[in-house]
């Protein structure tokens, strides 16, 4: 699951190639012995499921962004990856995170899939139902 959340975070198609060739090598033993290959199989689910990618763009240190982040951390969403985009950050961004911005200098986020972003939310009450739509049923 590693090089499939790493491929998520830093869009290098070498890593799904990986994950991808490993998930086929392993497919046959996964199918006779699922308990033994609990692992594979929840890698097997994040990549066939597609993650849902949680763009926060916020100061890491202001108070209203810790309260969010942390909302998002308690929400099992286990096929997800967060990433914390600080404005104006001159780091590499994950393609997900790429071109976000702050709305009115608040904590804002983001929930994408395929690629396909929801517009800015800034808080809480706004972000819940994207989140519960992310949810496995």
């Amino acid at each position: 699951r590693n090089l499939l959340r790493l491929y998520h975070y830093v869009g290098q198609p070498s890593y799904l190639e990986h994950a991808e060739a490993t998930l086929q090598l392993f497919s046959r033993s996964m199918r006779e012995q699922p308990f033994a290959h609990a692992n594979m199989l929840v890698a097997l689910d994040f990549h066939a499921q597609r993650p849902y990618e949680i763009v926060v763009v916020a100061d890491p240190e202001m108070p209203a962004s810790k309260i969010l982040l942390e909302q998002i951390r308690r929400t099992y969403l286990p096929n997800r990856t967060l990433i914390l985009a600080p404005p104006g950050s001159k780091v590499h961004l994950p393609p997900a995170a790429q071109g976000k911005g702050p709305v009115d200098g608040k904590p804002t986020v983001y929930v994408c899939r395929d690629m396909s972003c929801s517009p800015p939310v800034t808080c809480w009450s706004d972000l819940r139902p994207l989140l519960a739509v992310a949810k496995p049923e």
